[in-house]
């Protein structure tokens, strides 16, 4: 979660300001920081979405994660936060994503690799935890599980399926969590300029309350 708070400095700065109590003063800076606690939250978004290759699912669940507790006048602090299960490679780019009814490798009309993307500075590129361990034995594939779930797996090396003893295990392949990427976009990002958004909120919220002075030339 990330938390900010504005000091009395600034509620002192605001009253001077606009030359109104302290009551009115903190409706202002509740007004501002909610304000910069908004575009945050959306330049995150922004960010992860522009970081990542995504499948269109996970987008919406990118908006979905991330919530705006907003600030109060009595407590002048906003935080933003974002809430996410670990992630799946199927949330990102997968190609093809399509399920192949048949053995592990696919079934019949699959293709010999399933490639996968997960941010955009990388490469589509075959997935296969262990390459090099008995050919492609162990690369991914698309599965589909009784829940009707589909995602992209692996066999588990030396183990045994309960249902199905002939073959390994499986097990799904994770990425990142929604929290973790837009952790890492904030911290490449905005950790640095925060204070700056929300200095610029208040200035902007000031001039919109300072009353407008006609003088006659």
């Amino acid at each position: 979660m990330i938390y900010y708070q504005v000091n009395m400095t600034s509620l002192r700065n605001v009253e001077d300001a606009l030359n109104q109590t302290r009551d009115k003063s903190k409706i202002a800076l509740k007004s501002a920081i909610n304000r910069a606690a908004e575009d945050i939250s959306k330049r995150m978004i922004r960010g992860t979405k522009k970081k990542y290759v995504m499948a269109q699912e996970t987008k919406t669940k990118v908006n979905q994660a991330t919530k705006v507790h907003k600030a109060k006048a009595a407590t002048l602090a906003a935080a933003i936060e974002v809430t996410s299960k670990i992630g799946e490679l199927y949330n990102f780019k997968t190609v093809p994503r399509t399920y192949f009814k048949g053995n592990y490798h696919g079934g019949e009309g699959a293709p010999s690799w399933i490639r996968g993307q997960v941010r955009r500075d990388g490469s589509l590129g075959r997935i296969a935890a262990r390459p090099n361990a008995a050919g492609d034995k162990y690369k991914g594939f698309v599965v589909r599980y009784h829940s009707g779930h589909m995602t992209v797996a692996e066999r588990v090396p030396g183990t045994r399926a309960k249902n199905d003893p002939k073959h390994e295990k499986i097990r799904t392949l994770y990425s990142p969590s929604i929290t973790k990427m837009e952790e890492i976009i904030y911290k490449q990002d905005l950790d640095g300029v925060v204070e700056d958004i929300l200095a610029k909120s208040i200035q902007t919220q000031v001039e919109k309350l300072l009353p407008v002075r006609v003088s006659n030339v």
